[in-house]
């Protein structure tokens, strides 16, 4: 399955941002009147059940087409096009033509509600970036929560068996963070990033790993 055909899945009519609910009961004591044998009436603590819904907001979302505009500036950033296996500044008409190919295979990282950060899904190949201005300094918890959630869309959701990206040697921070969550490296390779001549470290993680 893609993320196109995950899509596709939502009851029509239903929104982008979706919510699970959880509805919980807990016991409870209430005063109350209470009829005693031969009609008379006192009061005595009655235990009650009492509800509470707790709504936990989907932290990966399929993007909105009106979002393109939104995540290119994530995108151009410094820090992120620094570790990027295309390093230049993605010029708006760039960008526009490749979302038009490939937005409705793109999520939206969402931290407490707000867009931070974009995964995408390429058959069994995922990449990621995160607002890292917006983020600050809450990059590192966001990092680990969207890998997580990226794994768990990915072998749930997405179905799939393997998952494996591509990142480069230089960018010693996400490899550990990869391996954290269970993904071990299968080979390298060289390539040319914008003219320079880079390692590129292929990791891969099965389900059941």
């Amino acid at each position: 399955m893609t993320v196109a055909d995950a899509r596709n899945m939502r009851p029509p009519g239903s929104r982008d941002h979706s919510a699970r609910v959880i509805r919980i009961s807990s016991p409870g004591f209430c005063p109350a009147w209470i009829g005693g044998g031969g009609g008379e009436v006192r009061k005595r603590p009655v235990t009650l059940l009492l509800f509470t819904e707790l709504y936990f907001v989907d932290v990966l979302r399929p993007a909105a087409y009106a979002e393109r505009d939104l995540i290119l500036p994530w995108r151009n950033h410094p820090s992120v096009r620094a570790i990027s296996l295309t390093t230049h500044e993605i010029r708006p008409e760039e960008h526009a033509a490749w979302w038009e190919k490939n937005w409705t295979n793109v999520l939206i990282y969402e931290d407490e509600g707000t867009p931070a950060g974009v995964v995408i899904f390429n058959g069994e190949t995922w990449s990621f970036y995160l607002d890292s201005e917006g983020l600050g300094r809450r990059m590192l918890p966001a990092w680990m929560r969207l890998e997580k959630e990226a794994i768990e869309y990915a072998f749930g959701t997405l179905g799939l068996q393997r998952l494996d990206g591509e990142t480069l040697e230089e960018n010693k921070q996400v490899l550990a963070l990869h391996r954290r969550f269970g993904f071990r490296e299968t080979r390298r390779y060289e390539r040319s990033v914008d003219g320079i001549m880079k390692t590129v470290v292929v990791t891969e993680r099965g389900k059941d790993d």
